[in-house]
């Protein structure tokens, strides 16, 4: 529910997200870090939306973020 608050109330990162594509996953995720590292505070917002998951996925022994 977070994301989804989160991307209704910017815009722009909702299109960035939604428009984002490479058929390799390495450029996505390139331009994605590109994109937050132009942005700090964008993802800094994402890293706390995400921190429950995290912390559960770390308890779990599953530390990989998709």
């Amino acid at each position: 529910a977070a994301t989804a608050v989160y991307l209704r109330q910017h815009p722009d990162v909702n299109d960035f997200l939604t428009n984002v594509q490479s058929p390799d996953k390495d450029q996505m995720r390139q331009q994605i870090d590109a994109f937050f590292d132009a942005h700090p505070w964008v993802r800094a917002d994402w890293q706390a939306i995400r921190k429950p998951s995290d912390d559960f996925r770390a308890r779990c022994g599953n530390v990989e973020t998709p």
